[in-house]
């Protein structure tokens, strides 16, 4: 003899199988968030002298961080996480104000996420945040003030936009730009800014990351993620990359001479720049195929570019090299560096951008 079961209790025992799945889903999904948080610098050389769950959790700390989209990638304002803060401005760093004070010197360090800081212990660890402290040794007539204006993936077409649409709006005195890597690696052909974006899919997401939620799609997405197939590359591209880059550096440089504040322009090093002596994970990240190769020569155009550079803006310097001399491990990967090297640059920075804040602190 046969059972017969309502449609309404195979409809609960299938709700509640369902939701049993849905629990051990998210169950096992969050415990391989907590142990592979999915940043791939986690265990490199170049952060030996972090702590595993330090490294863990600063990768935490930057998964959790909130963008916008629109008009391009920037930080939502007010962001105050145990190793990354973002200020009311959308900065990484301590708070400021828009209006300057007299005895004030701004310095904006504009760049991707090399310049922003990625797997830096805290704000202090950054380029800008190391050369923040090396002008407070200084003990200046007036007090010099480094921003971090660093977004990851910026590149000169994002770049140029915020220092024209934003940071013209802060009165700088000096704007140190780290930069060419993005350009070199990623080759924008067609830029553009994003004006169609959806409002009520901006807030919703905006609304998941302020919540610390991270659906088991986006966890489970990150985890199997593949390279997108690399931009083609030839010698007119290069070209192309090189004369986009130089074009808008010297509009900036140009808009500095009007608006009266100056400029610092720099092509940054990545791994494969320069003569470094490579640690056995460098060797393995170093770049070893026809786009890797062409990048370097890429910013090699940019480095050779700023002799031209140098009659438009207040300073130029080429720190492909600037690693030559050290030993130890810099690179985690491609183009970002640790702590240590954070430092490094910092101190080159300081040497170029400490005569150009005297001049203009006399000036004044």
């Amino acid at each position: 003899m046969s059972v017969q079961v309502s449609y309404k209790k195979q409809f609960v025992l299938g709700f509640m199988l369902l939701m049993v799945l849905l629990v051990v889903i998210e169950g096992v999904v969050r415990t391989y968030e907590y142990f592979e948080p999915g940043c791939k610098y986690i265990g490199q050389e170049a952060l030996n002298d972090v702590d595993i769950q330090m490294q863990k959790a600063i990768c935490r700390d930057t998964n959790n961080l909130i963008y916008s989209e629109t008009p391009i990638l920037h930080f939502y304002p007010n962001q105050d996480l145990p190793t990354i803060h973002i200020n009311s401005f959308g900065f990484r760093g301590d708070e400021i104000t828009q209006n300057k004070s007299d005895n004030v010197y701004r310095i904006f360090v504009i760049g991707g996420s090399t310049t922003f800081g990625a797997a830096s212990l805290s704000d202090n660890t950054t380029i800008p945040g190391y050369l923040q402290q090396m002008f407070d040794k200084e003990n200046l007539e007036i007090n010099v003030e480094v921003i971090n204006a660093g977004i990851g993936s910026a590149y000169s077409f994002t770049e140029s936009f915020y220092i024209q649409d934003r940071l013209v709006n802060f009165d700088p005195d000096l704007l140190i730009i780290y930069d060419g890597g993005n350009d070199a690696y990623d080759r924008h052909l067609d830029s553009s800014l994003n004006t169609n974006s959806n409002p009520f899919i901006e807030s919703g997401k905006t609304l998941l990351k302020l919540s610390g939620y991270r659906t088991p799609f986006f966890v489970l997405g990150a985890a199997f993620y593949q390279e997108p197939e690399p931009a083609p590359i030839n010698d007119e591209i290069k070209s192309q990359i090189v004369s986009l880059w130089k074009n808008r550096w010297t509009e900036i440089c140009d808009l500095g001479q009007n608006e009266n504040f100056s400029t610092l322009l720099t092509v940054q090093p990545i791994l494969g720049t320069g003569n470094k002596v490579l640690s056995t994970d460098e060797k393995e990240l170093a770049p070893n195929d026809k786009f890797g190769f062409g990048t370097i020569e890429i910013l090699e155009g940019m480095g050779n570019s700023l002799d031209d550079l140098s009659q438009r803006c207040d300073a130029t310097a080429d720190l492909r090299n600037i690693f030559d001399h050290v030993q130890e491990p810099i690179y985690y990967d491609y183009i970002h560096i640790s702590d240590y090297g954070h430092e490094i640059v910092a101190e080159r920075l300081f040497e170029l951008s400490l005569p150009l804040v005297l001049d203009d602190i006399q000036e004044q």
